[in-house]
């Protein structure tokens, strides 16, 4: 719970309940009786490795297990802001852990919760930034000193991760392609059904450093509906759309994940899937045939369908990584290909073609980027929305305004976040 719940709404009880579960000190998780003299090097060493939470206020027997009851520290004003002065004085470059101050009922008595992300920045030096630290598993020294050797591992290990992330990427996009003949021949006895070849929409969402499994293939497959959200527009019952391969429905088996391949009418396919270290991938043509404009029939990327993916997908993003208990930072990804030439319509705005932005791209495709926290995906979601829909709306010269974003919400059914400052 307290490595993927909402950081500010991790209470006392949570961390007691956890406690309680005689959780060990290991390479992911430190207790601190109270303040150490050396904070900044167990949170740089974290960093450094695979991120992990540190709880001050929680004291560890021989055994390094939490004692009971829980002790915590004196409740005192500004301690969230000590824990950040002592990273901003001391690690280079800085760290943003999340942190939570929890009181017990009575309020003078506090544990802090410093949830450390693995970096994307690494290595973070500490001592006038001339010393690494690492996290190891070894009990009575889990913070050591960096060698060279090791520094210059550390720069390799990120980058074998990101090379595994683009190859996942590969696999993913490979695999489209094969469940679409797939599709095709599945269909071809039945109905005439021709799918677009242009118009793509992909979203991804996959830790920033990808290295281990977390699930796998029959594992994934009983997180679908766990991680589904009602597609509101209306497409299909649910987002990600159910297999259609399939007699269960459950989705088709693959070597490190599972795929779920679909098809909706005559045009429209779309395909899912997840993989074992993380990736969540979303791919469906976007484009739709027959508007006419002065009696010619023209191609159009439908904006009202690529705003409703895009919010779909990260309401189920969030929960696949809390499924797969992952919290640290991913890569998120939007992107639109095979566009030369398409036009794209904001048609949720008038039910009038001619009254309602729209434009065409000079370009073939458009990635949007972001590098972001999985705890942040909720409250992040409006601004991740909007930003992305205004990249991809200056790819075809069309402003798009934070205006636009409640009408399609009214129209569709939806309310803008809790938190949203559109």
């Amino acid at each position: 719970m307290l490595y993927t719940k909402r950081i500010d709404t991790i209470t006392w009880n949570d961390i007691d309940d956890f406690c309680r579960q005689g959780n060990a000190e290991n390479t992911y998780l430190d207790y601190k009786q109270d303040f150490p003299s050396h904070l900044e090097r167990t949170i740089s060493a974290m960093a450094n490795t695979l991120g992990g939470i540190v709880l001050i206020g929680v004291e560890e027997d021989d055994a390094k297990k939490p004692k009971l009851p829980l002790i915590g520290i004196e409740n005192q004003r500004g301690l969230s802001e000590k824990v950040q002065s002592i990273i901003l004085s001391n690690v280079t470059p800085p760290v943003f852990p999340e942190i939570a101050v929890c009181n017990n009922d009575a309020q003078d008595r506090s544990i802090i919760v410093i949830r450390i992300p693995q970096s994307h920045q690494s290595p973070h030096a500490i001592a006038n930034n001339s010393a690494v630290y690492l996290r190891t598993a070894e009990m009575n020294k889990p913070e050591e000193l960096a060698t060279l050797d090791q520094i210059s591992w550390l720069f390799d290990h990120r980058a074998r991760s990101i090379t595994l992330r683009n190859n996942l990427l590969q696999c993913a996009h490979n695999r489209y392609l094969a469940f679409y003949y797939r599709i095709l021949n599945s269909v071809r006895t039945t109905a005439d059904i021709s799918f677009y070849q242009n118009g793509f929409l992909t979203l991804t969402a996959c830790p920033t450093f990808p290295a281990h499994e977390f699930k796998n293939p029959s594992e994934l497959a009983q997180i679908y509906k766990r991680i589904s959200v009602d597609d509101y527009y209306r497409t299909t019952e649910k987002f990600p759309p159910r297999d259609r391969l399939s007699e269960t429905g459950r989705g088709s088996l693959v070597q490190d994940g599972i795929v779920f391949a679909s098809y909706v009418g005559n045009e429209r396919n779309f395909h899912t899937e997840m993989n074992s270290k993380g990736l969540y991938f979303y791919r469906q043509p976007i484009s739709r045939d027959n508007v006419n404009i002065n009696g010619l029939s023209h191609t159009f990327l439908l904006g009202t369908e690529v705003f409703a993916r895009i919010d779909e997908f990260i309401d189920s993003a969030y929960k696949f990584f809390q499924d797969l208990g992952f919290w640290g930072f991913i890569n998120f990804t939007v992107s639109l290909t095979d566009i030369h030439d398409l036009g794209f319509w904001l048609n949720w705005l008038q039910s009038d073609f001619y009254d309602s932005p729209r434009g065409l791209s000079p370009d073939d495709e458009v990635n949007v980027e972001n590098t972001i926290l999985v705890s942040s995906l909720e409250e992040e979601k409006d601004r991740l929305l909007f930003e992305s829909m205004q990249k991809l709306c200056w790819t075809f010269d069309i402003e798009f305004s934070p205006d636009f974003v409640a009408p399609l919400y009214k129209k569709l059914g939806k309310v803008l976040h809790e938190k949203s400052e559109l």
